[in-house]
């Protein structure tokens, strides 16, 4: 058995995550907006009568929240670096690339890395550009944080599926980047016999 047959494919076709993404939709709309409504109420009402005070604030809100997602993206893909960075990968061994046609940014890792590790890069970006804002958002009643927290937990829907599909390896599995493919491969650490 060569090398490359160890490994096992844990890949997530494009196609795939777009289906998927309705999902990942409907449930962080629930767990972010559910709370929101009870803890605040609904946004711009009846707290403004004036359809175009309401209006002008959601104009302009969403211009900022679309420039923040867009500044956040790579933002993103930056914490995956960093993730990497921390669990001891080479900076020679990262790459940032884009996929136009897809849609997509990504950063590759060339190295090896066990997969409490690589776990933690794939969650990263999750917690500190999602959860964190929006835990702070519910906290303080800010529809406009909790919608910028919203859009990067959708946004790393990729990243919340492969954590997920990696749940049923061992943290002490290696673990490296798909060369082509979004997703990775594990090789399972060999047993005492």
């Amino acid at each position: 058995m060569s090398d490359h047959d160890a490994w096992q494919e844990v890949t997530i076709p494009i196609r795939e995550i777009v289906l998927r993404l309705g999902w990942w939709l409907v449930i962080a709309a629930l767990v972010l907006c559910v709370p929101m409504v009870w803890l605040w109420g609904v946004p711009f009402w009846p707290a403004w009568p004036w359809p175009a005070v309401w209006l002008g604030e959601i104009a302009r809100g969403g211009a900022l929240l679309l420039l923040a997602y867009v500044v956040s993206v790579p933002i993103h893909e930056g914490l995956h670096a960093l993730g990497m960075l921390m669990t001891g990968t080479p900076r020679s061994e990262i790459t940032f690339g884009a996929r136009i046609l897809h849609g997509v940014v990504y950063v590759h890792c060339g190295a090896e890395m066990k997969l409490t590790a690589y776990r933690l890069v794939l969650i990263l970006p999750v917690l500190l550009t999602g959860l964190l804002p929006a835990v702070w958002g519910l906290a303080g009643g800010s529809w406009w944080i909790v919608a910028y927290a919203y859009l990067m937990i959708v946004s790393a829907a990729g990243d919340l599926e492969m954590y997920w599909r990696l749940r049923k390896f061992p943290g002490d599995a290696l673990t490296r980047d798909h060369p082509d493919l979004l997703g990775c491969e594990v090789l399972l650490p060999e047993s005492g016999s």
